[in-house]
């Protein structure tokens, strides 16, 4: 059996490389230079200039000594419209002790370093509490006003959960991903938060920008990463192999340091060799910043405490973090593995795993990721070699990751890598199924036209594209920024709503655009469509009614202080939708006057906080009843005409769809149940399939229903509550997106690594 290095990873289908140092930037210059460059020359603050920038580092160039500042989690109080700028507001004090400090050589005493003053400043992101609301960004200007050194950001996932941060870091640094030199060494600022969701993700969009960033990087050239989530421990990725991907991109580089946040704590660890530091925070406990200094060699990482913190009962304000020479290296000690046959198997067989190893190894594991049940210790052999059988019976058909773990026997960190495998459905299956795979992920949900039997997909990166039923590309629209949830078809149009407040009206057979609009406000919901208009809410807390005929605006209000995701729904002559102020709405949809507004349910049965908004979900209307649930994940029922809030139906639910006669409610759940209630709230019946958390309604076949986990794990279940068929349509990387019926009897899953499949069950 022969070794290949890493070898059976879709990445090696998949390399369909972004364009330049940025992500979204446009196909045509002149676009660019009209909405990014003369807005980012004209709005930019003077502290958050791009600062020296030079050409692509080598290790040649790397200059002697330098000193930076890591900073993170600020989270700046919101600031909706009509409320007074508050002085002492979280963070503020903090940072305006940060601004002048920064005027100043920051030294690191416990080293015994006299440093230079900071010559640039990162901070690892959540910016925000609540991101972009009203006057918070003039806050964040303010805050920093008084930095005496160029700052540049990451998303964290409070900024990019209830609204988004991206279209200011377009603005100002030409994408939400982006990168600068100095000194000889590269600075990666990439962006780990979830498009409007809290957990983070690696989407294909990502990681194929963070190729393409580093492909042009000299191999011994310093690299600096900074992210919000840490890539050691459990932040929240979908999955190991969601983090290996990124391993397997930085791999050959020499990543000097990754500077995250998240954690709010003052600690320095490794991941797969790399040093990482946490950047604390500027409020609470731990405020204050870490400096970073190059000096003789060598780099050294001190946190700075504002003030002694009498809860640790010390009163030291210097906290040593790393000290290494700046050309320490670590590699792994996987030389090469394989999967002996790979990577397509029959299910149910048996995968021969062989790892060859370099240094002093302890020991090779291996499983398949989900079943870490069946984690096998490969056995040593000849020449540094592991070899061992993992079985795959039992396991649903489809696409799963692969691990490898080596531990040293010197207590060196423990190394992992992952693979993709895929196996068939049995012999005898009826399942047929296509995929196609794409250079960004998908968010939004697809749309069928079945005027024209096409499908139609927004990416991540702004694409919409019309596949035919063997996935082919009829035609292309970029909308040149990411669409989340916006695509609606309207009659005999595609309304498209992209995050940058633009809304198209396509023709579904052509694409060709029929009118543009442009509003003031991100847009991340799709539209609702009440006869020739199309109602929509935006990141603004605004609905307004867009004419179908010519994108005019028919109306449009302000009701919420925060904004509108998800699509609301219309039921007569009333649009009902929920905001990230964690309030249900109902409108005039012939005026955009407010008919009434409730709490969510969360807010009358566990909490009225903000965090419990409902606004990635849409509410349903039977009857006299308006059905509702909430990022408390409880789920409740509303008077339809006075909005008064009737009883709490059941918790743990994070989607529900009406069923077709109108009669029962099916509730995705986050204890991994699928539950039809009638509308009164009693249990028909319940089935245990894999659910997970995001927001997405399970589809409906004729005499079925298809359920997709959060981590691609497709459910088919019959109408009397039992469960059919299972099918792995993601190696654990997340789907977000609901599934979609199309050609009558296909189930289209689109998902954030890329990856569109069908699905028909035959």
């Amino acid at each position: 059996m022969g070794f290949n290095q890493v070898p059976f990873t879709l990445d090696t289908r998949f390399k369909l490389l972004l364009r330049g140092k940025t992500m979204a930037s446009p196909d045509s210059q002149d676009r660019w230079t009209r909405r990014a460059v003369l807005k980012f020359l004209s709005a930019l603050p003077a502290t958050a200039l791009l600062g020296p920038l030079t050409r692509k580092a080598s290790a040649a160039t790397a200059q002697v000594e330098f000193t930076f500042i890591h900073l993170s989690d600020t989270h700046l109080d919101p600031r909706p419209r009509d409320t007074a700028y508050n002085p002492n507001g979280r963070s503020v004090g903090t940072l305006r002790w940060l601004c002048e400090q920064s005027k100043s050589p920051l030294n690191q005493p416990v080293y015994g370093v006299e440093a230079g003053k900071a010559e640039f400043a990162i901070h690892t992101g959540d910016v925000f509490e609540y991101s972009v609301i009203d006057q918070t960004w003039s806050d964040f200007d303010r805050a920093f006003s008084d930095l005496a050194c160029p700052l540049y950001y990451v998303p964290g996932n409070h900024d990019n959960t209830w609204s988004s941060i991206n279209a200011r870091m377009r603005e100002r640094f030409g994408g939400d991903s982006h990168s600068f030199d100095a000194h000889g060494c590269h600075f990666v600022c990439l962006n780990s938060a979830g498009l409007l969701d809290p957990l983070p993700c690696m989407d294909r969009r990502t990681v194929e920008w963070l190729r393409q960033n580093l492909s042009d990087v000299h191999p011994d050239t310093p690299v600096f990463l900074g992210l919000h989530h840490p890539l050691s421990e459990n932040a929240g990725y979908a999955s190991l192999y969601d983090k290996l991907r990124v391993w397997d991109v930085l791999r050959d580089h020499h990543i000097v340091l990754m500077m995250d946040g998240h954690w709010h704590q003052v600690h320095a660890r490794r991941w797969q060799g790399f040093d990482r530091v946490n950047g604390g925070e500027t409020f609470r406990k731990f405020p204050g910043f870490s400096t970073v200094t190059v000096r003789d060699g060598r780099l050294r990482v001190m946190y700075r405490f504002e003030k002694p913190d009498p809860e640790r009962n010390e009163q030291r304000m210097e906290v040593p973090l790393i000290d290494k020479p700046m050309d320490q290296r670590r590699r792994s000690p996987i030389r090469r593995w394989e999967i002996a046959g790979g990577p397509v198997f029959d299910a149910g067989v048996t995968l021969e795993v062989g790892v060859r190893t370099r240094g002093r190894v302890a020991g090779v594991e291996a499983w398949i990721e989900g079943d870490e049940s069946r984690k096998v210790q490969l056995a040593p052999g000849d020449s540094q070699q592991f070899r061992g059988t993992l079985q795959s019976d039992g396991l649903a058909a489809g696409r799963h990751a692969l691990i490898v773990r080596a531990t040293r026997r010197d207590d060196g960190p423990e190394f992992f890598e992952g693979g993709e495998v895929e196996l068939r459905p049995p012999g005898d299956s009826a399942l047929a199924l296509k995929r196609r795979a794409f250079k960004a992920g998908f968010r939004a949900t697809p749309e069928f036209d079945k005027q024209t039997g096409l499908l139609l997909v927004a990416d991540t990166a702004g694409r919409v594209s019309a596949l035919d039923a063997d996935l082919e590309t009829r035609w292309e629209y970029d909308a040149g920024t990411e669409i989340v949830n916006g695509l609606t078809l309207a009659g005999e149009l595609l309304v498209v709503a992209d995050a940058d407040g633009g809304v198209t009206a396509l023709e579904p057979d052509t694409g060709t655009p029929r009118w543009q609009a442009a509003l003031p406000n991100c847009i991340y919901g799709t539209a609702a469509v009440h006869g020739t208009t199309a109602i929509i809410g935006d990141a603004g807390g605004h609905v307004q009614a867009l004419s179908l005929e010519n994108g005019d605006t028919v109306w449009r209000e302000r009701h919420a202080d925060y904004g509108f995701e998800a699509a609301g729904c219309v039921e007569g002559d009333t649009w009902y939708g929920s905001a990230w102020d964690a309030f249900l709405y109902a409108v005039d949809v012939t005026n955009g006057r407010l008919r009434w507004k409730s709490r969510v349910p969360s807010g009358f049965a566990r909490s009225e906080s903000r965090y419990f908004g409902g606004a990635d979900t849409t509410p349903a209307v039977v009857g006299d009843r308006v059905f509702a649930t909430d990022r408390g994940y409880t789920f409740g029922v509303y008077d339809r005409a006075s909005g008064e809030y009737r009883n709490t139906l059941a918790d743990q639910v994070a989607a529900f769809r009406v069923t077709s006669d109108g009669t029962g409610l099916l509730t995705r759940r986050l204890d991994d149940r699928l539950t039809l209630f009638n509308l009164d709230g009693d249990v028909r019946w319940e089935a245990g399939v894999d659910a997970g958390r995001a927001p997405a309604r399970p589809c409906l076949l004729k005499n079925e229903i298809v359920l997709v986990s959060d981590r691609g794990m497709v459910s088919r279940i019959g109408h009397d509550g039992v469960v059919r068929t299972r099918y792995q349509v993601s190696p654990r990387l997340f789907v977000l997106a609901e599934p979609v019926v199309a050609w009558e009897d296909c189930v289209v899953t689109a998902d954030m690594d890329g990856v569109v499949t069908t699905l028909a069950f035959g």
